[in-house]
């Protein structure tokens, strides 16, 4: 139940999701379904980049989920702010995983 609601609601492109996709460490890239929470950029040690962190929340599974997750290798495409275009984010923590969703904590290097 959990993961059919994870898919049928939160990550649902109609209401709450984006269209991502997704490149996993392993095997071919996928189209995902996520609910997004962009962050304010913020300055990374020694000043010298700003750091954007994105939170995306996707279903474990059906055709716009994802199985497994490896932090730090698996990544993600990202629109860092409405209307512009995507970048690469890598996936740097799990933050948190029930039945039906993975909350993903991306990062992201922004010149």
């Amino acid at each position: 139940m959990l993961a059919a609601d994870a898919q049928r609601v939160f990550c649902n492109t109609a209401d709450f999701g984006e269209e991502l996709t997704y490149y996993p460490h392993e095997g071919a890239s996928k189209t995902v379904h996520a609910a997004v929470t962009r962050h304010p950029d913020v300055a990374a040690a020694g000043g010298r980049h700003k750091v954007n962190d994105i939170e995306i929340s996707v279903a474990t599974t059906g055709d716009y989920g994802v199985a497994t997750v490896v932090e730090g290798r698996d990544q993600v495409d990202i629109v860092p702010k409405l209307g512009g275009a995507a970048k690469r984010y890598v996936v740097r923590e799990i933050l948190q995983q029930d039945a039906g969703m993975w909350r993903l904590l991306c990062r992201g290097t922004v010149q």
